[in-house]
């Protein structure tokens, strides 16, 4: 009796070390704009999580959506990235974190606030040469900062390559942007040559008229940013699946 006794409490033992030493498993949603998500992948739960990153643009004259899910080797750190540019250019880019079983199996999508926020910046952008018609323009929901960049736009299907120049309002997760940057979009390629950054001031109570950049040299306090985040995003996503 004291021997079955012995042995059932033993058991009971290492079925619980057991238990405890069994990591918990989170199944995600595996996929991205081009392939079908039928193939889900596990990550450890509070060491690994799932990902979503999407992306909005209008930069190739129409509205573009990408998406990316899957699993992720750390638990990750959620980044919003937005640049609103002149003439209605925008993009925008989002990505996030959840480490409970199938989180994010949802459909991928950016919330946008357009609220003013009290701030202005200069906006422009051309996608074919050096220079552009600037206006000052307010800015929306979390872009507090003002962001320029400038550089080389090539073609796929031609190879034709163009200067391009922008500025607008943006989040102030472009400082960390690295820099030169190539991006890669589905019809061309932006060579970001330089970024600028810098707290947007308040909206100032005269209205400034619009002005021209000299043969696209940086003289205005920025030179835009335009299609980091793009390049950003998916650069982001290379290091969170290796």
């Amino acid at each position: 009796m004291f021997a079955t006794c012995t042995f059932y409490l033993l058991f009971a033992v290492l079925t619980l070390v057991t238990a405890e030493d069994t990591p918990e498993l989170v199944t995600c949603q595996q996929c991205n704009s081009s392939s079908p998500c039928d193939t889900p992948c596990t990550v450890t739960k509070n060491v690994g999580s799932c990902f979503i990153a999407v992306e909005e643009n209008s930069l190739g004259g129409k509205n573009e959506t990408f998406f990316s899910k899957g699993c992720s080797t750390s638990p990750g750190k959620p980044i919003v990235f937005s640049v609103t540019l002149g003439k209605g250019y925008f993009l925008r880019s989002n990505l996030t974190y959840c480490n409970e079983d199938k989180c994010n199996y949802g459909e991928p999508s950016i919330s946008t606030d357009i609220t003013p926020n009290g701030l202005e910046c200069p906006s422009c952008f051309n996608s074919t040469d050096n220079s552009c018609t600037v206006e000052t323009v307010p800015c929306t929901g979390i872009e507090t900062y003002c962001t320029s960049a400038y550089g080389l736009r090539k073609k796929i299907d031609t190879q034709e390559v163009s200067l391009f120049v922008a500025q607008g309002c943006a989040t102030d997760t472009v400082k960390d942007a690295p820099q030169p940057l190539d991006i890669q979009l589905l019809k061309e390629t932006y060579g970001v040559l330089k970024i600028n950054t810098y707290k947007a001031p308040p909206v100032s109570l005269t209205t400034t008229a619009p002005t021209t950049t000299p043969n696209g040299t940086p003289t205005l306090k920025s030179i835009s940013f335009v299609l980091l985040l793009t390049g950003l995003s998916w650069m982001l996503l290379v290091n969170v699946v290796s």
